[in-house]
């Protein structure tokens, strides 16, 4: 079903990290490979690998400078999705804007940023990318279960950590 077709995308993400970095893939993070390839593979391999290498990216403590630049780019500089998803949630959401720009001004993992204007005032809209919680779920699924024999993490709470970066009305809180 819908799973397994997930799974075996996953997988082939997976493999294909692994094929460019031949099982070496950490190595890349001591500056060993090209950290530009490695930001476009975490790029392809989606939402929960950007996520866990935006939070890498901010142990410059452990990581060279090289990885840490590259890695940055993933909190904002992601692939977009169309305008017209943008517009469909806003409408379904039953918020009416004077004017959205069409170009985002960020792309993260999740949801990308709009400009806008509403009743006269500028604002800013943040929309989820398409099927960014089903894929987000599945693939957290997936990880997990290939992570089990490093027990050491508490993968629960970093599970849920990312989960949690779904609701927006939690980020609304937590920003007041």
């Amino acid at each position: 079903g819908k799973w397994n077709m997930r799974f075996l995308r996953l997988v082939s993400r997976l493999l294909s990290l692994t094929w460019v970095y031949k099982g070496t893939l950490f190595l890349s993070i001591w500056g060993v490979f090209d950290p530009v390839v490695l930001r476009e593979e975490v790029t392809r391999a989606g939402p929960v690998a950007i996520k866990s290498m935006q939070w890498l990216s901010e142990r410059d403590d452990i990581f060279g400078e090289a990885f840490i630049t590259e890695m940055r780019k993933l909190v904002d500089r992601n692939p977009v999705h169309p305008l017209s998803h943008t517009l469909r949630c806003l409408q379904q959401d039953g918020i009416t804007l004077d004017w959205v720009d069409p170009a985002p001004i960020a792309s993260g993992s999740i949801a990308q940023v709009h400009r806008g204007t509403m009743n006269g005032t500028e604002v800013a809209v943040k929309v989820k990318h398409p099927n960014i919680e089903e894929t987000m779920h599945v693939d957290m699924d997936i990880y997990l279960a290939m992570m089990k024999p490093f027990r050491f993490i508490e993968w629960g709470y970093y599970k849920s950590h990312i989960l949690r970066q779904l609701d927006f009305n939690e980020e609304a809180r937590r920003r007041r």
